[in-house]
């Protein structure tokens, strides 16, 4: 358990002037506690001070003891945290097995699959180019290492101290670039971590070759390449080393472990802290203190930045990356890799949202900041990696997006400093910076936040902002501030707000401003059904995976803004061996797109049978969809995935989406090196729920600059209907969620939830989840107050219409947040269900008992037995198992063993006994509540905690024993 403290001594923050005050003054605090943890006989006593908190091993009656004592805030349970991903466990064939053929060095549109000069190695991750930090051409122009590496400044990461002494990880000097490590010649396998590490500041001193570190390709001998970081000059430290286990082979921690090694990074002076890590997207599924802890950081000084999580497109963005301090980063392809590795020669396509990253708008109404290349690179990797002892590894994910921005951060830094007198810009600075100079890919808001990640636009803005030392002209460039805007309203409304943005070159410059929102999605021709099918076992399998349908074509217009491509297939065991996934290849031939399904390292039948993609600005023509026995992770240097034994039907379906674009403000001049505020009136959608938009801020020369707009509707505050369409899954964490708020007035008697999910099936669940204010309200823990309250609507006895309710009685007036969540599996039999709501008041029909005594003027005899009877009827919509929840143990049997099953709208009896327990003389007090307990005990596997039920009354009663 975490014991948190009220004071968390933010006028004390963990920066070098107030450490050592903030140290003792925790410890202070902490003594008496820590005492009388010792004395009940707690053990691993862990002392926090960058979260003011104790972790211990406690009893539970100490932990509920501790929850009342004055200066605590919370005890909550040491949430474990999900770290890493541990050796992959694919299921692969041989490579025997596996097909070859030669590849060319360089691709048909020209692109380089080989380098050109034996001398000049390509530079590795090919999305060092797309973030324009380095190229393949020397003396590129609009390279960011030109100009800044990040030297001088420190960023942590997780377990850094493995790759200590890895050659790429020491500098040409012979300087180490990881500090401090308690072995500097360490180098081992540490699974991401040597990724992120690589990503960040990897000196390129090793030259590879791509025949070797990708052994399914057939590239030529002598394609050779270097590992290169986006922060070359940076050091690094570690924020803590963690190696247990979980039952999927992940790397887990206690969330107290974690902060302790954040805690000691900051002591060691970091100035950014990478954290590719986090919990679900759903509140309450942990009892989360990240997010303190990194605004704690972020306080201190500390540029914090979070993955956003690799649970694909739709509202998945995992706390705490939804935490508006934190820089939340999503992730793009770089497909060069994959082209080497399965041999795809005529090109491929970059800067495409990557199928995995998770998007849309979080529970809390943020959306991601920026993007970075998350899929697919090479990186350093340790010795004793398996299953390959190979000195690389295949690296992606927004765990490699989140290190990317990390690297980026560091060089802002340094080249803020450099003109600058030496000062470091603040946390908020930073993230302003790496916002504003993102650039647009024409991507959805919600997805790409404002865009993908510049750091030489970045570098250029940080050595132009308020104050330099020294002029400087260099590219002109626009500064937001705020980085996105979070806008709540009425249906209809329009909701003020402004942008300040700050002219960031030497000259004047007039700049306009236009909302831009993807319009909804139209058919590029029918659905296509094909059959599944497996290769003979002899035949040899290509590096992409073996064909399981014949491949499918379908027509893009031109204009198109957006291409959706989505597949779905049956698989009534929703089988991790039956993992199918779909290629994309544009009308020039060129790799364009990979689906991706986590099924098949969450466990056994974990597969969401159904696969979803986008292509941003796709070329015109005619396109081709390959459908493979692979899960689209890119296993580039591991065997093909084996065929699996469905032999069902597949079905594509593609789509497209275009912008719709309108007037945002008048032109405003802003002179050089100044600010202006623009004033901005943003309308509100009439129905209920998220619409995200972006307002483009655009001037001469291609200056441009993105702001992310989370719009939410609000459910009429009187009342009434929303609906949530559920589309995709990866089945890694929770599948999609989507979030509504309604306003709950003053003095409702009761609230009432319904739903209506027609098309849900047993292996394909909705969950829903209801918030008060209370449990929302921030503070220290993000969700360590929620009682969560859920019905899902897989099918049980009673309950095979798909609907559900959830009821609050005498609701807290305020801000209440309605969750609707898709499960991890869907039954592939449909690309999309909908899920329709009604919010309304008053509606529980009265409940009435008998027998409760109620004073402690009442006696009650030991020994004896009093009657209770409670009449209830259903008024939900669904068949409701009624039962009686008493806090003590003196009211027992009937309904408190067998829940009493009622059809809608009818009524019942509910029975008891009470039989006092307490000693003669006792005053009891308890309460007896009437419970709907219909999936009671039910468990959302991809969150693991149980479902709640809804609550229709609870009776208070009192007593005193007699003899």
């Amino acid at each position: 358990m975490v014991v948190v403290f009220d004071d968390q001594l933010t006028s004390l923050p963990a920066n070098r002037a107030h450490r050592d005050a903030r140290e003792s003054t925790a410890a202070s605090m902490q003594a008496p506690l820590v005492a009388q943890l010792k004395q009940v006989g707690a053990t691993q006593i862990t002392t926090l001070s960058l979260l003011n908190a104790v972790a211990a091993a406690m009893p539970t009656a100490e932990a509920q003891a501790l929850s009342h004592i004055q200066g605590v805030k919370a005890v909550v349970p040491d949430g474990t945290i999900i770290i890493g991903e541990g050796t992959s466990n694919t299921n692969t064939v041989a490579a025997s097995e596996v097909r070859k053929s030669a590849i060319p060095a360089t691709a048909a549109d020209g692109q380089q699959l080989c380098n050109s000069s034996p001398g000049q190695p390509l530079v590795e991750p090919e999305a060092l180019t797309s973030i324009h930090d380095a190229s393949n051409h020397p003396n590129d122009p609009n390279e960011a290492s030109a100009i800044a590496t990040g030297q001088g400044v420190i960023v942590g990461n997780v377990d850094a101290n493995s790759l200590a002494g890895n050659p790429n990880m020491i500098r040409p000097g012979g300087q180490h670039v990881i500090i401090d490590a308690p072995n500097p010649d360490e180098n081992v396998f540490s699974d991401e971590f040597n990724g992120d590490v690589s990503t960040i500041a990897a000196q390129g001193t090793v030259t590879y070759t791509y025949a070797s570190q990708l052994p399914y390709s057939t590239l030529p001998a002598n394609c050779s390449f270097r590992i290169v970081g986006d922060a070359t000059g940076a050091s690094l430290v570690s924020t803590g080393a963690f190696s247990d286990t979980n039952s999927l082979g992940q790397i887990v921690a206690p969330e107290s472990q974690v902060i302790a090694g954040l805690q000691q990074a900051v002591n060691d002076g970091v100035n950014v802290v990478s954290e590719s890590y986090g919990f679900g997207a759903l509140p309450g599924a942990n009892d989360d203190l990240l997010a303190p802890t990194n605004d704690a950081m972020v306080a201190a000084g500390v540029v914090v930045v979070e993955s956003a999580g690799d649970s694909g497109s739709s509202g998945t963005v995992e706390a705490p990356a939804d935490d508006p301090n934190v820089i939340d980063v999503g992730g793009t392809n770089d497909l060069r890799l994959l082209a080497q590795a399965d041999g795809y020669t005529k090109g491929w396509e970059d800067d495409n949202m990557t199928t995995l990253s998770s998007g849309g708008t979080a529970p809390n109404g943020r959306v991601v900041d920026l993007i970075a290349p998350g899929y697919l690179a090479l990186a350093a990797a340790g010795a004793g990696q398996t299953p390959l002892p190979l000195p690389t590894e295949a690296f992606g994910g927004t765990s490699e997006s989140a290190p990317f921005v990390s690297g980026a951060a560091a060089d802002v830094i340094q080249a803020y400093r450099d003109t600058h007198a030496g000062a470091t810009p603040t946390p908020a600075q930073v993230k302003q910076i790496l916002t504003s100079t993102a650039t647009d890919i024409g991507a959805a808001a919600d997805q790409q936040g404002a865009g993908l990640l510049n750091v030489y636009a970045a570098v250029e803005a940080a050595r132009q902002m308020p104050g330099p030392s020294q002029t400087h002209s260099g590219a002109p460039e626009l500064v937001d501030n705020p980085t996105q805007l979070d806008v709540q309203s009425p249906g209809g409304a329009a909701a003020r707000t402004s942008v300040t943005l700050y002219n960031a070159s030497s000259n004047r410059e007039r700049v306009f401003g236009t909302y831009r929102v993807l319009g909804g999605e139209f058919s590029l021709g029918r659905p296509v059904t094909e059959n599944v099918s497996a290769p003979p076992p002899s035949a040899p399998v290509p590096a992409q995976g073996a064909t399981a349908a014949a491949p499918i074509t379908f027509y893009v217009p031109r204009g198109v803004s957006v291409l959706d491509a989505d597949m779905r297939w049956p698989d009534p065991t929703n089988s991790d061996d039956n993992i199918l996934s779909f290629i994309l290849t544009d009308p020039a031939g060129r790799l364009a797109q990979s689906s991706y399904d986590y099924g098949a390292a969450n466990g056994p039948n974990a597969s969401p049978d159904i696969q979803h993609s986008t292509v941003e600005h796709p070329m015109a023509g005619l396109w081709t969809a390959q459908i493979l026995w692979a899960n689209g992770r890119g296993h580039a240097q591991s065997a093909p995935d084996t065929p699996g034994p469905y032999t069902g039907t597949v079905t594509f379906q593609a789509g497209g989406q275009n912008f719709t674009t309108s007037p945002a403000s008048a032109p405003v001049t802003i002179p050089p090196r100044s600010s202006v505020s623009v004033p901005l009136s943003i309308a509100l959608p009439r129905a209920p729920g998220d619409a995200p938009e972006s307002v483009q801020f655009t001037g001469r020369n291609g200056l441009e600059s993105s702001v992310p707009i989370a719009r939410r509707t609000l459910i009429p505050s009187a009342g009434g209907f929303f609906g949530a369409t559920l589309t995709s899954s990866v089945s890694r964490g929770a599948g999609q969620i989507t979030t509504f708020y309604v306003d709950v007035p003053q003095g409702a008697k009761d609230l009432d939830v319904s739903f209506r999910a027609p098309d849900h099936a047993a292996d394909d669940p909705v969950y829903y989840y209801l918030f008060s204010p209370a449990d929302l309200e921030p503070g220290v823990t993000e969700s360590g107050n929620v009682d969560v309250t859920a019905v899902d609507t897989t099918p049980t006895p009673g309950n095979l219409t798909g609907n559900a309710s959830l009821i609050a009685p005498d609701p807290q007036p305020g801000l209440w947040e309605i969750d609707v969540m898709q499960g991890a599996t869907t039954d592939g039999t449909q690309f999309s269900q909908t899920v329709s709501g009604v919010v309304s008041y008053n509606r529980l029909a009265p409940i009435t008992e008998t027998g409760l005594p109620t004073s402690t003027s009442t006696t009650v005899d030991t020994g004896s037995s009093v009657p209770i009877t409670v009449t209830v009827r259903n008024t939900t919509n669904h068949v409701g198992f009624f039962e009686l929840l008493p806090s003590g143990n003196d009211i027992t049997g009937g309904n408190t063993v067998t829940p009493e099953e009622l059809a809608p709208g009818a009524s019942g009896t509910l029975t008891a006994t009470l039989s006092p327990r307490a000693a003669e003389g006792s005053a009891v007090n308890g309460t007896l509540g009437v419970i709907d307990s219909t999936d009671w005990g039910g468990s959302e596997p991809a969150l693991g905690f149980a479902a709640s039920f809804s609550d229709f009354h609870d009776f208070g009663y009192a007593y005193t024993v007699g003899s």
